[in-house]
This record gives C-alpha cells, structure tokens and sequence, in this order.
C-alpha cells in the first residue's frame, strides 16, 4: 500500500468538500472550510494506495493556515466551480503562484467542479470544458471535470491525481538515472 498525501486548494464555495464527501459521509451545505483531514483508499491498476485527503480554505482570511497543509504533499488537486468565473481566473494569478512557491515540484491536477450547473443552470457564463482544458494547457496541467453533488467523475478525478503523482515519481527516478549516467559519461542504450 502506497501513502498519498493529496491537498485540494481553490476559491471558497467551488466544491472542493463535495469532491471529498465521496470518501466520507459529510453533509451537503456549504460550510466554510479552514482545514479538514480525510482519509480514503484507491485501488488502481492491482495497487493500493492510502489517500490522506486535506480540504484547504480557500478564502483569503485563511491563507496563512492553508500553507500548513503544504509539506510533503505529493499531488495537488486546483480546483474551480464551472460556475464563478472569478474561481477560474484566480487559478493562474492567485493559486499557481502560491502552489509554485510551496510546492514547486508537486504535480497540479486542474478540476473543475460543479459541472452538474451545466444541465440545472440557466447561468449563459458557466466556464466551458474547451476553456478549462485550454487553461490546463497553457498552464502544463491535468485537467479533469467532476460533479460532487451528482458524484460524476470524481473517482476518475482522484485516479488522475494518483496518475500525476505516480508519472512525477516515474519521472523524478528516470532523471535522477539520466543525470548520473551523465555525469558519468555513460548513456543508456536498448540493444
């Protein structure tokens, strides 16, 4: 079994607790989070892994809190509601520049909560899939989209966390490799 510390961080009200009331039985309502521990286990690909989900605030009063959450975490989950725009925008000025000051070398998973507002809301502003897989790109980022309140894609969306964070670690040990053989003038190659 492989420990996985996962932090979930954005806006206040995007949905974050919702995404991790699928490991635990938290009610519905808003409520505003300082900083909530869950834990939950994943099975993929015949392993295991041991979530230790930490629900961030995300309003500003808490910001001096939040960044306790920070050490040794191995993926973080930016999350945004589909349907607050400002949740959308603060994601490449306010969350990626507090997370590359914390966590530069964590992998980000981008997600985008609340998608259920797309079938329930007569809201013509509701951030479309194209932009958020846009900003996901231009920021090098995952991306995936989830509904809490329907529990649509959310098990998906923690499985691409745990995939970001095992492809960082893949990485990490194949150019740790790549930077010794290097230093000792040797190069790898498949004969």
């Amino acid at each position: 079994m492989q420990n996985v510390k996962l932090v979930l961080v954005g806006d206040g009200c995007v949905g974050k607790t919702e995404l991790v009331s699928y490991f635990s039985s938290i009610p519905c309502g808003y409520k505003a989070t300082v900083s909530d521990n869950y834990t939950g286990t994943l099975l993929m690909d015949d392993k295991t892994f041991c979530l230790d989900i930490r629900d961030t605030g995300g309003l500003e009063d808490y910001d001096r809190i939040r960044c306790l959450s920070y050490p040794q975490t191995d993926v973080l989950m930016l999350c945004y509601s589909i349907g607050c725009r400002n949740s959308f925008e603060n994601i490449e000025f306010r969350w990626i520049p507090e997370i590359k000051h914390y966590c530069p070398n964590t992998p980000i998973l981008l997600v985008a909560c609340k998608t259920d507002l797309r079938s329930t809301s007569s809201h013509e502003d509701l951030i479309t899939t194209n932009e958020g897989q846009a900003l996901a790109n231009k920021l090098r980022l995952s991306f995936c989209e989830t509904s809490g309140l329907k529990k649509a894609g959310v098990k998906e969306c923690f499985e691409a966390a745990v995939k970001c964070m095992v492809d960082n670690q893949m990485a990490a040990k194949k150019g740790g490799y790549e930077r010794k053989m290097k230093k000792a003038g040797r190069k790898c190659s498949i004969v």
